[in-house]
Order: C-alpha cells, then sequence, then structure tokens
C-alpha cells in the first residue's frame, strides 16, 4: 500500500520506503538488551523512541529530494563521510565548462563559475592549484578557463600564493609532528592516520605530484583491503581531475589513473567488499568514457544503476544521464525498456534533465520525429559533459545508425521521401546521411536514386561467420608461416 500511494508522485517508491525503514532504525531495541521498564535508561529511550516515532509519521509524506540528501555516503581521503563532488573533481569540471567553446554558457553563469573558483582556492589556501593554472596557462586545457579568471580580476599574486604554501607547511610540520609522536607512543593505525592527514594537506592544496607521492607512502603503510582501495580512489580522483579529456591519448595522468584502477581491480578481485566493488565500476566506466569504450562503459553503468554510492564524482542526476545516452546505444529495446525505461531509480530523476525522457521514449516508440526533437533538447547537458563532450560528434553519429537502423529494419525497402518526412528533415539531409553509413559499412542498404527508395540488404549472418573464419585463418597462416621461418634459421 505505501509502494502504490507513492508512485502518483513521480517518486522512485523503493528507494524512498528503503529510506523511511532504515531511518527508523533506531525505534528497535536489541533483543539481547535487557533494560527494567523502570530504569531512567528505559524509559529516556522509550521518550525520545516517541519522539522520532512522531517525527517519523509527520515526515511520512517527505518528497524523495528533501531525503536522498542523507544517504549513500561516500569516503573522503580522511575516511569522513560525504554527500557531494569532491572539491577537486567539482573544480576541474568548473575548468572545463570554461574551457569549452561548445558548453555555450552564459555571462551570469560564467561570472558565476569565476566566482565559485576564485574563493574556492582562497578558502581552501589552494597554491598547488595556483601555481598549475599559471604554469599551464597556454595549455588547452587550462588557456581559456584563465582567460576568464584573469579577466574577472584574479590574478596570479606570487606574495598571496606564498602565503599559502607557507600555511600549508605549517600543516605539515603539524602532520609530521603527530607521525612522530605516533612511531614513539603509539602503533601503525595511528602512523597511518597522521600520514593521511599530511597527504589530505597536499590533496586540498591541489599539489598534484606531492600528494600523489604522500599517498603511496600511505599505501605502503596500510595493510587492509578495504583501506588500500580507499587510497587508490583518493589517487584516482587527483588523475581524474588534471587529466585533459579532450585530449587524453599520451597524457601522463590518464596512465596513472589506468595503473591504479589496474592495481584497485586486482584487489577487488582479492576480497574487496561489496560497496568499494561498486564504487570502483564508476571510476572504470568513466576509463571507459575517456577512451571511447561506451558499449563496455554502458554495461558498468547500468549494473550500477540500483547502487550507485560514488557521489564523490558526480551526482545521482549525472550518472542518470551517462547511463542513459549510452544504453540508447548499446542495449536492445527489450533491455532498453526493462531497465531504463521502468527502472523507478532512473524515473525518480529523470525528469530533471530535459529531452532525456523524451529521447528514450520516442525511440522505443519509433517516434522518429520526436527523437530528433529531444536530442536538440538534450545537446546543452552532452556538451557540458566533462567525458562525452569531447567525443559528441561520435556519439552522436552511433546514435543517428541506430535510429535509421531501427527504421529500415521494418522495411525490405523504403520510400526516402517517407523516411525523411518520418525523421523531420530534408530528402537531401536523408540521402546524404544514409551514403555516409552505407559506404562505411554501418548500414546495410542501398539507395536506388531512380525510384528514390532505400533497399535494405540484411547480411546472412552464417555467412558473415564464415567470412571471418577465413580471414582469421589466412591471418594465422601466415604468422605461422613467419615463424616456421625463424625456427628454421
Amino acid at each position: 500500500r505505501y509502494i502504490h500511494a507513492h508512485q502518483t508522485k513521480g517518486v522512485s517508491p523503493i528507494r524512498n520506503f528503503l529510506h523511511h525503514i532504515f531511518s527508523a532504525h533506531s525505534l528497535f531495541v536489541s533483543p539481547l538488551t535487557n533494560f527494567s521498564s523502570s530504569s531512567p535508561l528505559t524509559q529516556s529511550t522509550m521518550s525520545s523512541n516517541k519522539d522520532v516515532e512522531m517525527k517519523t509519521s509527520d515526515n511520512d509524506n517527505v518528497d524523495i529530494d528533501e531525503t536522498e540528501s542523507k544517504q549513500d555516503p561516500s569516503l573522503t581521503e580522511a575516511g569522513e563521510a560525504i554527500i557531494t563532488q569532491h572539491p577537486l573533481l567539482a573544480i576541474a569540471q568548473d575548468l572545463f565548462l570554461l574551457s569549452s567553446t561548445e558548453a555555450a554558457l552564459t555571462p551570469d553563469e560564467r561570472r558565476s563559475i569565476v566566482q565559485r573558483l576564485t574563493e574556492k582556492m582562497e578558502s581552501e589556501k589552494m597554491d598547488g592549484l595556483a601555481k598549475y593554472l599559471e604554469e599551464k596557462r597556454t595549455d588547452p586545457l587550462t588557456e581559456s578557463a584563465y582567460k576568464y579568471l584573469t579577466e574577472a580580476g584574479w590574478k596570479f599574486n606570487s606574495a598571496q600564493v606564498a602565503q599559502w604554501t607557507e600555511e600549508n607547511e605549517k600543516a605539515v610540520t603539524a602532520a609530521n609532528a603527530k607521525i612522530k609522536e605516533a612511531e614513539e607512543i603509539a602503533g601503525d593505525t595511528e602512523v597511518r592516520e597522521a600520514m593521511y592527514t599530511r597527504a589530505n594537506v597536499y590533496v586540498k592544496s591541489g599539489s598534484k605530484d606531492k600528494a600523489l607521492e604522500e599517498l603511496n607512502l600511505v599505501f605502503d603503510k596500510t595493510v587492509g583491503i578495504a583501506s588500500k582501495l580507499d587510497v587508490l580512489m583518493a589517487k584516482l580522483r587527483i588523475s581524474l581531475t588534471f587529466l585533459d579529456t579532450k585530449n587524453s591519448q599520451g597524457d601522463a595522468n590518464l596512465k596513472q589513473f589506468k595503473q591504479d584502477l589496474d592495481k584497485a581491480k586486482t584487489l577487488v578481485d582479492q576480497g574487496g567488499d561489496w560497496e568499494r566493488k561498486n564504487q570502483l565500476s564508476v571510476y572504470e566506466a568513466i576509463y571507459l568514457m575517456i577512451t571511447r569504450q561506451f558499449k563496455e562503459a554502458s554495461k558498468l553503468l547500468l549494473d550500477a544503476v540500483s547502487t550507485f554510492t560514488a557521489l564523490e564524482l558526480f551526482d545521482y542526476t549525472t550518472f542518470v544521464l551517462h547511463t542513459c545516452v549510452l544504453s540508447i546505444i548499446y542495449v536492445d529495446r527489450a533491455t532498453l525498456q526493462k531497465d531504463v525505461l521502468k527502472s523507478p531509480e532512473i524515473l525518480s530523476v529523470i525528469d530533471e534533465l530535459p529531452g532525456l525522457r523524451s529521447l528514450l521514449s520516442s525511440l522505443y516508440k519509433c517516434q522518429y520525429r520526436d527523437f530528433f526533437a529531444a536530442l536538440n533538447e538534450l545537446m546543452p547537458e552532452l556538451q557540458r559533459s566533462r567525458y562525452l563532450a569531447p567525443h559528441l560528434k561520435y556519439y552522436l553519429s552511433e546514435l543517428r545508425v541506430v535510429a535509421y537502423t531501427q527504421f529500415l529494419s521494418s522495411y525490405k525497402s523504403a520510400n526516402l521521401d517517407a523516411m525523411a518526412e518520418a525523421f523531420g528533415v530534408s530528402v537531401q539531409f536523408m540521402d546524404s546521411e544514409l551514403f555516409k553509413f552505407i559506404s562505411s559499412g554501418r548500414i546495410h542498404a542501398k539507395i536506388d536514386k531512380v525510384e528514390s527508395r532505400v533497399d535494405t540488404n540484411r547480411p546472412d549472418k552464417r555467412n558473415q561467420i564464415y567470412g571471418e573464419l577465413v580471414k582469421n585463418g589466412d591471418v594465422l597462416l601466415n604468422r605461422l608461416h613467419k615463424l616456421s621461418k625463424v625456427i628454421s634459421l
């Protein structure tokens, strides 16, 4: 009855239901505890439970947006629970937006981002980030961002940065004193915590190299698999912060990210816990998106829909955006309806993204004119994605192939005028689109220009497999022939 009552609110009923169950856990007393009813402790507990009970009943109809922020905590470098994006990754997103020409920021949005960046650097004394922006001011990643920052009045003040460095060094000195004290009178756990505190000073200041160096020392001092995974994910966030997603090929930060990711996956296989395994799958999905392995990324993201806890990377709405736009290309229609269109977790936030619900449903219902209109509405969100925007041209091409292939799969031949009308485009545009995809082998069809129609030419699966087998066999025989020459010598 509870779930049925909440289905009309546009809320994920299961997530809301579970929230109320878990929030009421304090109402129950352990059966192993025997308190007399006259005990002051028992009376105070009962009265507090009544208060909680009253508050719970008052809040039964609270909207999911008011309660969801208390769930799904992730871990910071200090091991404290957070429910927001990691500060360094938030800064990286702001720098990306300032440097992107496709993001189409309004002047007010640009001013807000600049103000947020300057306030963050001043409050956290980010001398490392300030030095990074000054050193990399001509790099494609930071050139536009540096320009807008300086136009807004921010400038590299060497005296101020030196003061920040001095204050950060004082914090490091205090951490060193704690490490020394822990080594003398405490155990390895206290030493590790003090080392983590020292590493956090460099992480918060944006000093990438020093932060990675300190975290490596913490990792060597760490024993448990769960704690080691926390350290590796802290390193992954630092590498991701300074990674140029527009020119990732050959980027040293991407190589560092891959090395730490592989190391973390090995630890998970050795006995990592369920929560960190789910978190790590989202980190891996980000790596796959950056390297344009969208099919593999979509599988990982779709599997994490109901278990997503990596809020230090991005919020749940952003996660749903990436999950949906990748899944629509690589999953079949049945999976799209079951795991995406009917997912209560996705439906709870899908309307926060303009055009996303219409994009998914119009493709599923074969309403191609609405599909193109929804794609146009969703474009601003895609252009502001740090992980998808660099591959947006490729992604849109793949998305159009899916739509054209689905339309043609229902016909042996289709009138070109009717197809153009169905998609809401001109005949010339449709003709050029189909020519491009047919000539590249992405769509199996041919265009009859005289009759103005498209004839489908579905490949024979058996012949296709036979051809691949012959081709691979020839390659193998050539390699064996070369190997025999080497052995004979």
